[in-house]
């Protein structure tokens, strides 16, 4: 089966997540499901949309309330499902693919410019391991790729203001 046969069949997640940022540094979390750091977010909520799917995984993830300021670009990434996607109990619901194939499956990322509401700190929510703010300059954790994306825009914007 092609990729994409496979995106036709359903076979696929939509994710949704904001970009936050504040005096030029990114928010970027560590979880309990990935080796890497990523943008808060995550997979659609059945009967939610995309914007109100954001606002609900970053409470959870941050403990904090955002608004949202646009949407950015969407992208997309192809996940090799393994038998860990399935130990959080919502992912179970959402990966349609069978993990012990090791198939591939599209991951359609939907950003959103945002900002914390006012007077609020983000802290960590049950799954969240680390919050970190990060600049073009960071070392440390390996990055989502979409944390690699835009933090190379960031770099670009900084250089032109």
């Amino acid at each position: 089966m092609t990729k994409t046969e496979q995106v036709k069949m359903g076979k696929s997640v939509i994710a949704s997540g904001p970009i936050i940022i504040q005096n030029k540094k990114m928010l970027v979390v560590l979880d309990d499901k990935d080796p890497f750091l990523k943008f808060p977010g995550g997979s659609l909520f059945k009967g939610k949309t995309l914007k109100e799917t954001c606002i609900l995984e970053t409470k959870l993830e941050i403990k904090c309330d955002i608004g949202i300021i646009k949407e950015l670009e969407p992208m997309l990434l192809w996940k090799c499902l393994k038998i860990k996607d399935f130990r959080h109990p919502k992912n179970a619901k959402h990966f349609l693919g069978k993990p012990h194939t090791g198939e591939k499956i599209p991951v359609i990322l939907i950003h959103w410019l945002a900002k914390i509401k006012k007077g609020q700190k983000p802290s960590k929510g049950k799954h969240t391991k680390k919050i970190i703010w990060i600049d073009s300059h960071y070392k440390g954790y390996k990055l989502a790729p979409n944390v690699q994306y835009f933090l190379k825009k960031l770099k670009k914007e900084k250089k032109t203001n």
